[in-house]
Protein backbone atom coordinates (compact mmCIF):
# COMPACT_ATOMS: atom_id res chain seq x y z
CA UNK A 1 0.00 0.00 0.00
CA UNK A 2 1.47 3.27 -1.10
CA UNK A 3 0.62 6.44 0.87
CA UNK A 4 0.00 9.41 -1.38
CA UNK A 5 1.38 12.69 -0.06
CA UNK A 6 -1.19 15.14 -1.46
CA UNK A 7 -4.35 13.54 0.01
CA UNK A 8 -2.57 13.00 3.31
CA UNK A 9 -1.49 16.67 3.53
CA UNK A 10 -4.97 17.90 2.58
CA UNK A 11 -6.52 15.63 5.19
CA UNK A 12 -4.08 16.85 7.84
CA UNK A 13 -4.69 20.52 6.95
CA UNK A 14 -8.47 20.02 6.99
CA UNK A 15 -8.37 18.20 10.34
CA UNK A 16 -6.19 20.88 11.94
CA UNK A 17 -8.40 23.62 10.50
CA UNK A 18 -11.52 22.02 11.97
CA UNK A 19 -9.89 21.41 15.36
CA UNK A 20 -8.41 24.89 15.78
CA UNK A 21 -11.41 26.58 14.21
CA UNK A 22 -13.70 24.74 16.60
CA UNK A 23 -11.52 25.63 19.56
CA UNK A 24 -11.42 29.32 18.57
CA UNK A 25 -15.18 29.35 18.01
CA UNK A 26 -15.75 27.79 21.42
CA UNK A 27 -13.41 30.30 23.08
CA UNK A 28 -15.14 33.22 21.41
CA UNK A 29 -18.79 32.27 21.93
CA UNK A 30 -18.68 30.32 25.19
CA UNK A 31 -15.84 31.99 27.11
CA UNK A 32 -15.06 35.50 25.85
CA UNK A 33 -18.58 36.64 24.94
CA UNK A 34 -20.15 35.70 28.32
CA UNK A 35 -17.34 37.52 30.14
CA UNK A 36 -17.74 40.63 27.99
CA UNK A 37 -21.52 40.51 28.45
CA UNK A 38 -21.22 40.14 32.23
CA UNK A 39 -18.91 43.15 32.47
CA UNK A 40 -21.08 45.18 30.07
CA UNK A 41 -24.06 44.67 32.42
CA UNK A 42 -22.16 46.56 35.11
CA UNK A 43 -22.71 50.17 34.12
CA UNK A 44 -19.99 51.43 36.45
CA UNK A 45 -17.26 49.27 34.88
CA UNK A 46 -15.66 49.52 31.44
CA UNK A 47 -13.66 46.69 29.90
CA UNK A 48 -10.66 48.15 28.05
CA UNK A 49 -9.10 44.88 26.96
CA UNK A 50 -9.00 41.21 27.83
CA UNK A 51 -6.21 38.73 27.12
CA UNK A 52 -6.47 34.96 27.44
CA UNK A 53 -3.25 33.09 28.14
CA UNK A 54 -2.54 29.44 28.78
CA UNK A 55 -2.54 29.77 32.57
CA UNK A 56 -4.31 33.08 33.24
CA UNK A 57 -6.71 35.73 32.05
CA UNK A 58 -5.81 39.43 32.20
CA UNK A 59 -8.57 42.00 32.02
CA UNK A 60 -7.96 45.74 31.91
CA UNK A 61 -10.83 47.50 33.66
CA UNK A 62 -11.88 51.06 34.37
CA UNK A 63 -14.11 51.55 37.40
CA UNK A 64 -16.27 54.67 37.61
CA UNK A 65 -18.02 54.27 40.96
CA UNK A 66 -15.81 54.00 44.06
CA UNK A 67 -18.75 52.88 46.22
CA UNK A 68 -19.32 49.73 44.14
CA UNK A 69 -15.66 49.17 43.28
CA UNK A 70 -15.01 46.41 45.83
CA UNK A 71 -18.16 44.42 45.00
CA UNK A 72 -17.69 44.82 41.24
CA UNK A 73 -14.03 43.82 41.41
CA UNK A 74 -14.83 40.65 43.36
CA UNK A 75 -17.84 39.76 41.17
CA UNK A 76 -15.87 40.14 37.96
CA UNK A 77 -12.87 38.21 39.25
CA UNK A 78 -15.06 35.35 40.51
CA UNK A 79 -17.08 35.22 37.28
CA UNK A 80 -14.01 35.09 35.03
CA UNK A 81 -12.43 32.44 37.25
CA UNK A 82 -15.59 30.33 37.13
CA UNK A 83 -15.85 30.70 33.34
CA UNK A 84 -12.23 29.87 32.56
CA UNK A 85 -10.86 27.92 35.52
CA UNK A 86 -7.70 30.00 35.26
CA UNK A 87 -5.93 32.53 37.43
CA UNK A 88 -7.47 35.98 36.93
CA UNK A 89 -5.50 39.23 36.93
CA UNK A 90 -7.59 42.40 36.88
CA UNK A 91 -5.54 45.42 35.90
CA UNK A 92 -6.66 48.83 37.06
CA UNK A 93 -6.05 51.98 35.03
CA UNK A 94 -2.61 53.57 35.16
CA UNK A 95 -2.65 56.58 37.44
CA UNK A 96 -1.01 59.91 36.75
CA UNK A 97 2.28 60.85 38.40
CA UNK A 98 0.70 63.13 41.02
CA UNK A 99 -1.55 60.38 42.40
CA UNK A 100 1.20 57.79 42.11
CA UNK A 101 3.58 59.94 44.14
CA UNK A 102 0.89 60.64 46.73
CA UNK A 103 0.10 56.93 47.02
CA UNK A 104 3.75 55.91 47.31
CA UNK A 105 4.18 58.33 50.20
CA UNK A 106 0.98 57.39 52.02
CA UNK A 107 0.39 53.70 51.46
CA UNK A 108 2.92 52.59 54.06
CA UNK A 109 0.58 53.41 56.92
CA UNK A 110 -2.11 51.24 55.30
CA UNK A 111 0.42 48.47 54.68
CA UNK A 112 1.49 48.68 58.32
CA UNK A 113 -2.11 48.40 59.52
CA UNK A 114 -2.63 45.38 57.27
CA UNK A 115 0.60 43.75 58.45
CA UNK A 116 -0.46 44.21 62.09
CA UNK A 117 -4.01 43.05 61.20
CA UNK A 118 -5.44 46.32 62.52
CA UNK A 119 -7.98 46.64 59.73
CA UNK A 120 -10.24 49.02 61.66
CA UNK A 121 -7.43 51.59 61.46
CA UNK A 122 -7.60 51.78 57.66
CA UNK A 123 -10.65 54.12 57.49
CA UNK A 124 -8.97 56.37 60.07
CA UNK A 125 -5.78 56.41 58.03
CA UNK A 126 -7.79 57.24 54.90
CA UNK A 127 -9.49 60.13 56.70
CA UNK A 128 -6.09 61.40 57.88
CA UNK A 129 -4.77 61.25 54.30
CA UNK A 130 -7.89 63.11 53.15
CA UNK A 131 -7.33 65.94 55.62
CA UNK A 132 -3.55 66.25 55.28
CA UNK A 133 -3.39 65.94 51.49
CA UNK A 134 -6.63 67.82 50.70
CA UNK A 135 -8.14 64.81 48.99
CA UNK A 136 -11.75 65.35 47.91
CA UNK A 137 -12.95 61.79 48.35
CA UNK A 138 -11.60 58.63 49.94
CA UNK A 139 -13.28 55.26 50.10
CA UNK A 140 -12.00 52.08 51.69
CA UNK A 141 -13.67 48.69 51.68
CA UNK A 142 -12.63 45.23 52.77
CA UNK A 143 -13.67 41.66 52.04
CA UNK A 144 -12.17 38.30 52.95
CA UNK A 145 -9.36 38.63 50.37
CA UNK A 146 -8.52 42.32 49.82
CA UNK A 147 -8.63 45.89 51.00
CA UNK A 148 -9.98 48.24 48.31
CA UNK A 149 -8.94 51.89 48.29
CA UNK A 150 -10.11 54.89 46.27
CA UNK A 151 -8.61 58.38 46.34
CA UNK A 152 -9.75 61.38 44.32
CA UNK A 153 -8.07 64.76 44.05
CA UNK A 154 -9.61 66.99 41.39
CA UNK A 155 -9.98 65.04 38.18
CA UNK A 156 -7.25 62.59 39.24
CA UNK A 157 -8.18 59.38 40.97
CA UNK A 158 -6.62 56.16 42.12
CA UNK A 159 -8.12 52.71 42.63
CA UNK A 160 -5.99 50.18 44.51
CA UNK A 161 -6.48 46.58 45.59
CA UNK A 162 -4.31 45.37 48.44
CA UNK A 163 -4.42 41.59 48.95
CA UNK A 164 -4.21 40.12 52.44
CA UNK A 165 -2.35 36.96 51.49
CA UNK A 166 0.46 38.59 49.55
CA UNK A 167 3.05 41.12 50.57
CA UNK A 168 1.61 44.61 50.12
CA UNK A 169 3.23 46.27 47.10
CA UNK A 170 3.03 49.76 45.66
CA UNK A 171 0.96 50.56 42.58
CA UNK A 172 2.84 49.91 39.34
Amino acid sequence: MKIRAMPMMLSLALTLGILFGGWNTYQHFYVQQPIRAFIAEKQQVELSNIHFYHDQVKAELNFTDPNTFAADYKDIKDFISDQTGKKVVLQLPVVDEQMKDLWEEEYFSIAEAMKKQEYSEIPKIMEKIKMERHIEKTVSRMDEENVYVFLQKGSNHLYAVLPFKEEVKPIE
